[in-house]
């Protein structure tokens, strides 16, 4: 149309417009959409034609009223990632620096918005090499300036900002704040502690911002940002809101992992003696965690964040929380074998711990340092760290700490090889704690005693030990220490020559390692009685036990015992 015969009243554009497609089969495309209302006058009357609508905005509301079908745009792959890359700056240049260009697609994260700019910047300057922008773009402080195109429009703060603009004023605070959570997403109960609102306003607000496509709700009640998005939202927090209210928000976050973990740390291991937390701070959302299975999953699912709200506390602050998040995560993480973490957790408590006056809390400390060093193999760190604190519970004339420090200097020294000192470990353990109302700790120092008795030959002193210990775990339902008892009794049964009553023994104790989902264990009873049912002659019962035991070793990256489980069957196929 020439301009003069556009009329100038919107609606009478909207007429003209309408009658100039009747009767076309046209595909009409609406780019950057603002919201529904803006697209409404530009949909066609008729059948014969498309519309393909970009936005910000989910616009679910034309679903609903048009029929319109939604689709998500998704970050791309790396190899679509580098192919973008490639199509700017070209395939010699990317294969001359490898490197870079791994750093530049972990940076840019797939957003080809970003990967634009950063091929923009290098075409720029051809003579630099590529490590320059990588460089730039290493940096969080400086990454969004580095995605800034030096346009008015163009840069990568800019167009987010678009969306940020279209939010309410709940909904940019909530995005705000989310940036600074610690961990890779959020649950919906833990974003709504971080924002000091019920879970049902929660839902509500993040329903904005997914809509906005500044969250993305990745798994049913987990939602992420990616990852510039999230600088973004972090910068927009730190400019926006003042350091008191990032900081409340933040020790809310800490709040709902500490105290939901020492939750389902109780559920986990019942009988485990307690620590004191202080009450979690106002806004706090309790997540219910009523039973095994529930607590479990619950760890599953928020580990990553675990750690990273234990990260958080440290750097704010917070030692107390710092060490007390150790400390809920330490069943989990023996039962899912997750040790290396184990051992970074302890570190980081112990480090917090030194900032506090508490003896038990250095005791704890030390102690569990100790035991996570002596799994992956640092005997000599190990025994340092177990003798501060067995030196701290001497000092504090408590008798039943010092046993349990005993008891993980047996398990320091069965570790080295040393079955010998280990006995004389458990020994003092057992002594120590003998009556003195611990039913739970004198059980485990039974088992010890009886495990290293064991080990070095006396099976009878061995056995009568272990019994004693399953009778005490029975009677006080301590299904993990009736596990590991059941375990030595099948070792002893075993080297007795009484091969079908180990296999019993066994059964039992993978039962119950596998009702706790304790797959640390799992993967120790099964290599044992591999050895009872070659004994027994079946070869093919201890293949099949054997090769569980390496697919669950590998799993859990336990690198020695895989190889040690891997020789196993290949000694079991070599022939005489």
């Amino acid at each position: 149309m020439a301009a003069a015969a556009v009329p100038v009243d919107t609606q009478a554009q909207i007429g003209l417009y309408r009658s100039l497609i009747a009767g076309r089969r046209m595909l009409i495309v609406l780019d950057n959409a603002r919201d529904t209302a803006q697209v409404l006058p530009l949909l066609p009357g008729d059948p014969n034609c498309a519309v393909l609508i970009s936005s910000r905005s989910q616009l679910s509301d034309l679903m609903v009223s048009h029929g319109a079908r939604f689709v998500s745009l998704d970050v791309l792959g790396e190899d679509d990632a580098r192919q973008v890359l490639a199509g700017h700056l070209g395939g010699e240049r990317l294969a001359a620096e490898p490197e870079a260009v791994r750093e530049l697609l972990t940076r840019c994260a797939g957003l080809p918005l970003a990967l634009s700019i950063v091929s923009a910047r290098a075409l720029a300057h051809p003579e630099f090499p590529l490590s320059v922008p990588a460089e730039e773009l290493r940096d969080e402080a400086s990454r969004l300036d580095a995605l800034d195109s030096g346009g008015s429009a163009a840069g990568l703060g800019t167009v987010l900002s678009w969306s940020l603009q279209a939010l309410s004023e709940e909904g940019a605070r909530a995005f705000g704040l989310l940036g600074l959570a610690p961990g890779p997403d959020i649950s919906t109960p833990a974003a709504a502690s971080l924002l000091g609102v019920p879970v049902t306003r929660a839902r509500v607000v993040l329903r904005e911002l997914e809509h906005a496509s500044l969250l993305q709700q990745h798994l049913p009640g987990r939602h992420r940002m990616h990852d510039l998005i999230r600088l973004l939202a972090a910068d927009h927090a730190r400019r926006r809101y003042d350091d008191t209210d990032i900081q409340a928000a933040l020790r809310r976050a800490i709040d709902f992992a500490l105290h939901t973990a020492y939750a389902g740390e109780r559920v986990l291991a019942p009988n485990r003696p307690p620590i004191h937390l202080d009450a979690p701070a106002p806004g706090y959302c309790p997540v219910p965690l009523p039973d095994y299975t529930t607590a479990l999953a619950w760890f599953e699912s928020e580990h990553a964040n675990l750690l990273a709200a234990q990260h958080a506390a440290a750097a704010h602050g917070r030692y107390e929380s710092a060490w007390q998040l150790a400390w809920v995560l330490t069943t989990f993480h023996y039962r899912r074998a997750h040790l290396h973490d184990q051992l970074a957790a302890w570190q980081i408590g112990l480090a917090a711990v030194d900032h506090l006056a508490d003896p038990g809390a250095s005791i704890l400390a030390h102690r569990h340092v100790g035991h996570a060093c002596s799994d992956v193999g640092r005997h000599a760190e190990a025994i340092s760290h177990l003798g501060q604190a067995l030196i701290l519970a001497e000092q504090s004339h408590d008798p039943v700490t010092q046993a349990r420090i005993h008891h993980t200097l047996g398990w320091a020294w069965e570790q080295h090889g040393d079955d010998r000192r280990a006995f004389e470990h458990a020994t003092l353990a057992l002594r120590l704690v003998q009556h003195r109302g611990e039913p739970a700790t004198e059980a485990d120092a039974l088992n010890a005693v009886g495990w290293y008795a064991a080990r070095i030959g006396d099976y009878d002193h061995g056995q009568t030990h272990c019994l004693a210990a399953l009778e005490l775990h029975r009677g006080g339902d301590e299904r993990d220490g009736e596990a590991t008892t059941l375990d030595s009794l099948g070792y002893i049964a075993t080297h007795t020559g009484r091969y079908a009553e180990a296999v019993e023994y066994y059964r039992q104790a993978l039962a119950l390692h596998r009702q706790l989902n304790n797959t640390y264990q799992v993967v120790n009873t099964l290599e044992r009685v591999g050895h009872t049912y070659q004994a027994l002659g079946e070869p093919e019962q201890a293949r099949s036990v054997w090769q569980e035991a390496l697919t669950l070793c590998r799993r859990q990256h336990r690198t020695a015992d895989a190889s040690r489980i891997q020789r196993h069957l290949t000694n079991l196929d070599s022939p005489l």
